[in-house]
């Protein structure tokens, strides 16, 4: 019985002895940076975003993560799918790491393991990708490989619609085209 009272009562001075020591105004500490720019406004997790004009979705938006910044009108998203709807209603699917958007235009910037898988069946590759949401238009610098059956184009530089029935290569082509004669 006596070796308990004395545990409570070591309990008891050490939890004095730690409120004793902290801090009268303690500084919050911010998970971004010190500015109030710096600090999201919302922190969403696995969500569904869908952005439509008139009847029909003009695109959705899936990610396990976003914080959005009010302030700098940027949402920084990871590990997306987006789905780009056209006016029949079919879509292609854009997928990456991480991307950040405009959330006043919809501009947005892909990187991290680009894929676009278009309605007509290619298949794009890149590590970065911009989608003018205005101009329906997505675009990139860096090395950039599209898949369509056997056949691979691979090149630097690239502009298309998300459907890729206008997609152009800018510099460094090569096609390896599969041989009809093989079959």
């Amino acid at each position: 019985m006596v070796k308990i009272k004395w545990f409570f009562a070591i309990v008891a001075v050490i939890a004095l002895f730690l409120s004793a020591c902290a801090d009268e105004n303690p500084k919050p500490r911010l998970p971004v940076g010190e500015k109030a720019e710096d600090v999201p406004n919302f922190v969403i997790q696995e969500f569904r975003l869908k952005s439509s004009d008139g009847p029909g979705a003009k695109w959705e938006l899936e990610a396990t993560g976003a914080q959005i910044f009010e302030m700098k009108k940027k949402t920084y998203i990871q590990n997306f799918k987006m789905k780009v709807f056209d006016e029949n209603g079919k879509y292609s699917i854009m997928t990456g790491d991480r991307a950040v958007i405009n959330t006043d235009t919809y501009f947005l910037e892909a990187s991290g393991n680009v894929r676009v898988k278009a309605d007509n069946g290619m298949e794009l590759a890149t590590d970065s990708l911009f989608w003018d949401d205005v101009k329906k238009t997505a675009y990139g610098n860096g090395d950039v490989t599209v898949y369509k059956d056997n056949t691979v184009l691979k090149g630097r530089g690239f502009e298309s619609d998300l459907h890729m029935r206008n997609l152009k290569i800018h510099s460094r082509v090569k096609l390896k085209a599969k041989d009809i004669l093989d079959e």
